[in-house]
């Protein structure tokens, strides 16, 4: 055999080898779009009657387009179909090429002008002649939503945990609290949710008295953390997936003089819901009162913590006994008392978690006599590392058939104590990011003289902007004194902008630390609130050319011109001074819609250059008739880069003599 064809055959025999995965090496990209279609639910840019619909976003899904082959792929991506213009590709965004065995992102947005159904389809081209076109279907459905901002309130059942009742308009509207011992708390949520199409800009969350000059006693937000105000409002847009805040009520009652066990306050939000009235509050202000009695308990105990591992903690015996503690779990009513249950936070029994904590004497079955006491006695197994518990005596009446269940908690701790710290120590800022997602990290540290830090939860409260990523922190991970650890958190730019808050609570073992073993740090984004831009219309002559190249265009009302004055009878109309609040970029502005109106009934021969299309262009050319007299009056709508349309035309109105 000759050497060529030994060379021929080695050739052969590498081209059609099977490699690792089982697949020969292709020499043509092979995409896939993942998923196979794209499906929409976004709120019309127009209401029934045809009107631009102000602080509409579009919603955004992202195609993954996978690349199968050995060889790369140049992408040309374009929209097809009957409805293509409610859908929109960012240029910049738009991936032009995806390497071997790679994949790449593709953002797809979802604009309607109309409600219901819309169709359309990606249509992908991977620039080899040789493969089919990559097709993926676009479904989008345009909301039948009020075209206005719209507050719906809803409040849990105190009686059916996780179950809502939606407030009725016009009538009153009351949370109501499970009956609470002092000292203790009960939690109950709020829903306030956009059941509209535009943006519901909530701009107040408070506490107030029932009755002016009275206080609030008894109830606390405490989510969200960071509460919105009129500079830093919060916006509910289905665009972003946030159309729904959950809004954390407490309900911790204290004893107040005179015997008063009825606690009321009213839970006010601000928003700019066109529709809500309030008595004499400005609109959009609702008000949802607030009850729950708290009840004194008759069991209560002294101490009411141990600190095994600090001398200086008695811990119910004088002088201070190592690893023990004794607990007098005393009786102030005139009832007995029967003691139900003794459990451990850490584990819901009678035996910590930890192993730790262990009751030397239990009290179950046993009867504590009207203004009498018992002792608990709890010993601690020493160890370094540092743990905590809360054990909890619960106790009731003696042959009553139904009353509040007395309770009483004490705090234990013991072992060598942590010192956390963080990086940074109050708020983490993520300014005003370029990019849609923006990952940034908080060092948790241990002093190096203290003992071993736990770290047992990170968590971000309810958010859809801010949230625990990659790599995250395993509950239970140690740190070593001297060392850290760093948790990641995520910030997903909304669509809508503006100014987001929220917070991050760092759990662990450290007893000092505050808000009860969290840590918190808070969030906060600077990105500018997203507005609807502002349609500025100017005419010029067409041979003026200082009018044309002017930068400082404000809008035309009205203008008139002379036939004999205009030797080509052309004007120019203009709207290079729209622009996109807040900062009033020109820049932003990106579709532009010129319309005439109104025309003399005689001007035959009026036309405007694109006459009601909508287009990249800001300007278009308006040819009068030579001979006819009379009004024109042109419009002009414009768009942002994100498809938000201008509330508003700007119009103008041009009287034409000979």
């Amino acid at each position: 055999m000759n050497r060529h064809l030994l060379i021929a055959l080695a050739v052969f025999s590498v081209i059609g080898c099977k490699c690792k995965d089982g697949t020969p090496p292709s020499l043509t990209p092979d995409l896939v779009g993942e998923p196979t279609a794209l499906s929409f639910d976004a709120c019309p840019t127009k209401d029934e009657n045809g009107a631009a619909v102000a602080d509409v976003f579009p919603e955004e899904k992202k195609l993954i387009i996978r690349n199968r082959a050995r060889a790369s792929a140049t992408l040309t991506v374009k929209l097809s179909g009957t409805d293509a213009a409610a859908f929109k590709l960012d240029p910049a965004r738009t991936p032009d090429l995806v390497a071997s065995l790679g994949e790449a992102e593709l953002p797809v947005q979802f604009s309607p002008s109309r409600k219901g159904e819309s169709k359309a389809e990606l249509v992908i081209d991977d620039g080899a002649e040789s493969t089919e076109l990559l097709h993926v279907a676009l479904i989008g459905n345009g909301r039948n939503l009020p075209a206005q901002p719209t507050l719906e309130v809803a409040y849990e059942n105190k009686d059916m945990p996780g179950s809502f009742e939606t407030c009725v308009e016009g009538l009153l509207c009351q949370q109501t609290f499970p009956d609470t011992l002092h000292k203790e708390s009960s939690t109950l949520t709020v829903k306030i949710r956009n059941t509209g199409c535009p943006a519901l800009k909530v701009t107040g969350i408070e506490l107030l008295p029932v009755q002016s000059g009275a206080s609030v006693t008894g109830f606390f937000i405490d989510s969200p953390s960071v509460l919105p105000s009129a500079t830093s409002p919060q916006l509910l847009t289905t665009a972003d997936g946030a159309s729904e805040q959950p809004i954390t009520i407490r309900f911790a009652p204290e004893a107040e003089g005179g015997g008063n066990t009825s606690h009321f306050a009213l839970l006010r939000i601000h928003t700019n819901d066109p529709n809500i009235e309030n008595g004499e509050q400005t609109k959009g202000v609702f008000d949802l009162t607030l009850y729950g009695a708290g009840v004194a308990p008759d069991i209560y105990s002294y101490p009411t913590y141990c600190e095994f591992s600090d001398p200086n903690v008695p811990c119910g015996y004088t002088p201070k006994m190592a690893n023990e503690a004794r607990f007098q779990i005393k009786n102030g009513g005139t009832n007995n008392l029967r003691i139900d249950k003794v459990t451990f936070k850490s584990s819901g029994t009678e035996t910590s978690a930890s192993g730790r904590f262990t009751l030397t004497s239990n009290l179950v079955g046993q009867t504590i006599a009207g203004l009498g006491f018992l002792n608990l006695d709890i010993h601690h197994n020493d160890m370094p590392l540092y743990v905590t518990d809360i054990v909890t005596v619960e106790a009731s009446v003696v042959g009553a058939s139904s009353t509040v269940p007395q309770r009483v908690s004490m705090s234990l701790g013991g072992g060598k104590v942590p010192c956390m710290t963080t990086d940074p120590a109050e708020q983490l800022n993520f300014e005003d990011p370029t990019d849609e997602l923006t990952k940034k990290t908080i060092r948790i540290m241990n002093g190096a003289n203290c003992g071993t830090l736990v770290i047992n939860k990170v968590e971000v409260d309810t958010n859809p902007f801010f949230s625990v990523a990659d790599p995250l922190l395993m509950a239970g991970e140690q740190v070593a004194p001297g060392a850290f650890a760093e948790a990641t958190v995520q910030y997903k730019k909304p669509v809508s902008g503006g100014q987001q808050t929220g917070v991050v609570h760092i759990q662990t073992n450290d007893p000092l630390a505050p808000a009860t073993e969290w840590k918190t740090v808070r969030l906060y984004s600077r990105s500018e609130l997203d507005q609807v831009p502002v349609a500025v219309l100017k005419g010029c002559n067409i041979t003026d050319a200082a009018c044309i190249a002017s930068t400082t265009d404000t809008p035309t009302n009205s203008m008139s011109v002379r036939l004999q004055d205009l030797t080509t009878k052309e004007l120019t109309l203009q709207g290079k001074g729209s622009y996109d609040p807040p900062d009033n970029s020109t820049t932003r502005v990106k579709k532009f819609q010129f319309r005439l109106v109104t025309k003399p009934t005689n001007a035959m021969n009026a036309s405007l250059e694109n006459n009601g299309m909508t287009g990249t262009s800001n300007t278009a050319k308006l040819t009068l008739d030579p001979l006819a007299t009379g009004t024109y009056r042109v419009t002009l709508l414009v768009w942002d880069d994100k498809d938000q349309q201008s509330p508003q035309s700007s119009s103008l109105t041009i009287s034409v003599s000979p």
